[in-house]
């Protein structure tokens, strides 16, 4: 087997950060992307120093959610990042033509996200929010093979049946690869009305699912209509009031558990 370089740099880059957050969607359209962009802003916002990756190589949305210039430049330690402030986020999306498919297979998706990784100049950080690619394809296998030592995961999923159905195989694969799972986010899952919390689901199959699984439910987030508004005008998720108000408490249970992990 020939030695790659990439792999001992990626091992150096890992042993700078001290926490992992791999933000996992069973199927795509769930906000996943939404939630991983949110949670990195959080914690930046807080005052720690924290990396925004976005690992979903078919269809990266990371740099649409946050606006942000990439440099375009390198240093001796890797490629600069783009920068909002204490974030440093990296995304394929800097790399490509966006109106152009990426067509690449099997073992060359792990490549392409440990190059993403190992060649960017993360230095020293507090957490690496990692946007996942949806499902469990090879391209999730290849970001878990990197991060499997000190991930965790956080999961994403609506409340509906059929996403619920798809994200419990997800539970079930990072189960079986040993991947901690600190808990699960129930997106879109009312819309507020006057004071009030509109389901949009009769049943709570989310909390049947965790409670199944010994998962804690991280807390639930509206579907909120002025959350693309404030993407659409360059601003984040956070920029939404309701949206905000409740996110900040999922932000608080991620850190309280991180803690308690320790």
């Amino acid at each position: 087997m020939s030695f790659d370089p990439r792999i001992q740099l990626a091992e150096k880059k890992l042993s700078q950060i001290r926490h992992v957050l791999l933000v996992a969607g069973g199927k795509g359209g769930v906000g996943k992307s939404t939630v991983a962009a949110s949670l990195a802003l959080s914690i930046a916002r807080l005052g720690y120093k924290t990396g925004l990756l976005d690992a979903d190589i078919h269809g990266p949305s990371i740099p649409k959610i946050v606006k942000v210039d990439f440099p375009a430049k390198s240093s001796v330690n890797g490629i600069e990042p783009a920068k909002l402030k204490n974030l440093k986020i990296m995304s394929t999306a800097f790399f490509i033509d966006e109106d152009k498919p990426i067509p690449v297979r099997g073992e060359s998706k792990e490549k392409l996200v440990l190059d993403l990784f190992a060649e960017t100049d993360w230095s020293e950080l507090d957490f690496l929010v990692v946007d996942l690619p949806p499902g469990m394809g090879d391209e999730t296998l290849a970001v878990l093979k990197i991060f499997e030592k000190c991930g965790k995961a956080i999961l994403v999923t609506t409340p509906s049946l059929l996403s619920v159905y798809v994200v419990e195989k997800l539970v079930k694969m990072l189960i079986r690869e040993k991947v901690p799972i600190l808990g699960i986010v129930k997106n879109m899952a009312y819309i507020p009305y006057k004071g009030e919390k509109i389901k949009l689901y009769k049943k709570d199959v989310v909390e049947k699912l965790a409670l199944k699984y010994g998962i804690d439910v991280l807390g639930e987030l509206p579907l909120d209509f002025d959350v693309e508004e404030k993407i659409f005008e360059g601003k984040t998720p956070l920029d939404s009031e309701k949206f905000a108000e409740e996110f900040k408490n999922i932000v608080q249970k991620v850190l309280d558990k991180i803690r308690l992990s320790n």
